[in-house]
């Protein structure tokens, strides 16, 4: 994969690692995005919400592109809005998605979203494609680009509707990205992440009593271990 420079230099407390990252996600404001939401229907019986920004365009609109977040994120952070405002602005009709569980809706089904999924990317692609879409591109943001990526290596009947992807700050080395998580200046990351996967897997809990338990729920004290379970 060659590299490619880049004259881009942070300026003023973007310089900062952190608080750059921190901003991105919290504190940045995104105005005159408006969406609507529509409901896929998967076909193991579960759905993905999908908060669609249309073009501002006369006519029915060829190109689309399709947005995944990270972990724990969803259609309206800051960095999904900022990227559906900006390729909306540019001709595109912009699909959101909220991966499963991720719409402020519980999924159906025990299985919830995960960095190597690409079923549900592959199902979005395909309806996308029957609703005659001349133009697909694909952008993931880190655990969202992780599964563009995985998507793009492994299936080998991509559409040729699918003309470009693009990914940012891709965590392709999972066990490398724990342990950058696991260390101490990254305590505010991983507690995050961890109160997020705890309510979800407790709220989980009274419908699939067979695989959940408040046992192995207390034993949830790290990602690592909410990985394990």
């Amino acid at each position: 994969m060659p590299i490619v420079s880049s004259n881009f230099r942070a300026s003023g407390l973007f310089k900062d690692a952190h608080f750059s990252t921190i901003y991105s996600a919290k504190i940045r404001r995104v105005k005159g995005v408006k969406q609507s939401r529509e409901r896929f229907e998967l076909p193991d019986g579960d759905f993905i919400d999908i908060d669609w920004t249309n073009a501002r365009v006369s006519r029915k609109n060829q190109k689309v592109a399709v947005l995944f977040h990270g972990l724990e994120g969803d259609a309206q952070r800051p960095y999904m809005l900022g990227t559906a405002k900006l390729l909306s602005t540019n001709g595109y009709d912009v699909a959101a998605v909220n991966l499963r569980g991720c719409s402020g809706v519980q999924n159906r089904l025990y299985r919830s979203y995960h960095s190597g999924e690409t079923g549900d990317i592959a199902f979005i692609v395909e309806t996308l494609v029957k609703r005659k879409y001349e133009k697909i591109g694909l952008y993931g943001v880190s655990l969202g680009g992780n599964a563009v990526l995985k998507y793009l290596g492994e299936h080998t009947n991509i559409p040729t509707e699918v003309k470009v992807a693009s990914c940012i700050g891709v965590p392709a080395d999972l066990r490398m990205s724990l342990e950058q998580l696991s260390k101490k200046e990254n305590i505010i990351y991983r507690t995050s992440f961890l109160v997020h996967l705890r309510a979800k897997y407790r709220k989980k809990m009274s419908r699939f009593p067979e695989k959940m338990s408040r046992q192995s729920y207390k034993k949830i004290n790290s990602l690592q271990s909410f990985d394990d379970i």
